[in-house]
């Protein structure tokens, strides 16, 4: 379909810092010291880099991890909400879908399975299915990233 993915655990922007398994360990032995200058040095440039990868996105797939919630992944759909981008948001199981994000997204927008994401997508771009403009911000052909 032509889409460009941005996936915030490979680096996407110059002199980002990678996330690793063994990193977040690290981050939590120095907050466990009372290093927090040290934490808050490595955590400024991932917050940024996440929350860019938001602003210069047409729109977000979201991977919500039930079991696994991240304050990041909660950041970032807050921030996409407010940026009125088009959000599909993959909880897993939807009858588990945290609460709020009822509030903050109509129930057509949460998915069971990033398959499911992918065949409206598909629709999506054959034209078979139109995006909402009536709450979504999505930029006019022309004012959009040439794609060539």
């Amino acid at each position: 379909m032509g889409i460009i993915t941005l996936d915030p655990t490979k680096i996407v922007f110059n002199g980002q810092p990678l996330e690793t398994e063994e990193k977040r360990k690290e981050l939590m032995v120095w907050r466990n010291n009372e290093e927090y200058d040290r934490v808050r040095e490595y955590m400024v440039p991932v917050v940024q880099k996440d929350c860019r990868q938001i602003d210069v996105s047409d729109f977000i797939v979201f991977n919500f991890q039930i079991d696994k919630p991240t304050f990041g992944t909660n950041h970032e759909l807050v921030l996409a909400t407010q940026q009125k981008k088009p959000i599909f948001l993959c909880v897993g199981d939807k009858k588990k879908t945290p609460l709020w994000f009822f509030g903050i997204l109509k129930h057509k927008y949460i998915y069971n399975t990033l398959d499911e994401i992918i065949d409206v997508l598909k629709k999506i771009n054959s034209g078979e299915k139109e995006i909402s403009s009536e709450r979504w911000r999505i930029l006019i052909k022309e004012f959009r990233y040439a794609s060539e």
